[in-house]
């Protein structure tokens, strides 16, 4: 009950998941999932081509890596 408090504002004044989804529907059926590692400053070209292909979805960690690249996840 704590945490469902605590998020209560953000609950309130953001998009709920389904609303998301169906801002999103027709977007894209693709999603990419993206985290630090050894592989994520070699596959940044092929990210960056993609990206407006593809849904994004990264880690906290990998965002500022991402953001340094021109390269905006759909969600963080």
């Amino acid at each position: 009950i704590e945490q469902f408090v605590y998020n209560l504002p953000q609950m309130i004044t953001h998009p709920s998941y389904k609303e998301l989804l169906s801002k999103r529907k027709d977007i894209s059926d693709t999603a990419i999932i993206v985290s630090t590692g050894p592989s994520l400053t070699k596959q940044l070209p092929l990210l960056k081509k993609y990206a407006n292909k593809a849904t994004i979805f990264c880690a906290d960690s990998s965002y500022p890596i991402l953001a340094k690249h021109g390269i905006k996840p759909d969600y963080v």
